[in-house]
């Protein structure tokens, strides 16, 4: 009975509402396209601005203004072109603002998230595109990477290859059953990129004292694998012999 209210305590946790955090004001890009990139700035819980240092499709550099807003974990903003305006002088009448179109980024954590373009300006096509962080903000760190994990994954126990869907909601929490009618509630409880580690706990409902497996894990492939594998422990199944032993291994891929 302890150990079951222990389970819920750490279980019944609230689901982190997806948001636009100042943390992820910095440089973004994608490694593959390193030449053009994104400079964004949270500015209020309401407003971001930011700049995209691109190209004509003559390839001539410029440089779009994003004025957007934040919903949920996204900034939908939209894009100005300027032109007119010369070096040196810097005569504000002779700049020309014109209106390039809507842009759209989808935060998927502190290190990850996307952007989709649809320009209205002529001579430019829609797109879209996986972002990366270059850089942070001196003293805004994202401490908290958990939320990068947040979607949906594949999921096999132990050695099977039977995988399962799962989806890992904001705060780490998820819950999946599997091929033997297992049912597995769990909670990934933080994650280290730098080192590539991360920390899970989760619940087997199959056995009969329901044991709180604390596992330790280990992320690869650029963060779209986690292996959380731990210590043996002792278990037992309802109407079945002698407990016995069982090492915990879930796998995660996406």
């Amino acid at each position: 009975m302890k150990i079951f209210l222990v389970l819920v305590v750490m279980l019944a946790s609230s689901i982190a509402k997806a948001e636009v955090r100042p943390e992820y004001s910095g440089a973004w890009y994608w490694p593959t396209q390193a030449g053009h990139g994104f400079s964004l700035e949270v500015i209020s819980n309401q407003r971001s601005i930011g700049w995209w240092y691109t190209y004509d499709t003559e390839g001539n550099p410029i440089w779009l203004l994003l004025d957007g807003v934040n919903v949920d974990n996204r900034i939908e903003a939209l894009a100005y072109y300027f032109e007119g305006m010369r070096f040196g002088s810097f005569a504000e009448h002779h700049n020309e603002r014109i209106e390039w179109g809507n842009v759209t980024f989808t935060f998927e954590g502190c290190m990850y998230a996307s952007v989709e373009w649809s320009p209205t300006m002529p001579g430019f096509e829609q797109g879209a595109l996986p972002l990366m962080r270059l850089t942070w903000i001196a003293g805004m760190e994202c401490q908290d990477l958990v939320g990068e994990l947040a979607g949906q994954w594949a999921v096999f126990v132990g050695t099977s290859r039977q995988d399962n869907s799962v989806e890992i909601q904001a705060d780490g929490s998820f819950f999946f059953s599997d091929a033997m009618a297992c049912s597995y509630q769990g909670r990934i409880e933080s994650i280290d990129r730098t080192a590539g580690t991360a920390q899970a706990r989760w619940v087997n409902w199959c056995y009969h004292d329901l044991p709180v497996f604390t596992a330790s894990g280990v992320i690869t492939h650029g963060g779209s694998q986690m292996v959380f594998q731990g210590d043996p422990v002792m278990v037992s199944l309802p109407d079945v012999g002698d407990p016995f032993l069982v090492t915990p291994q879930l796998t995660f891929t996406r």
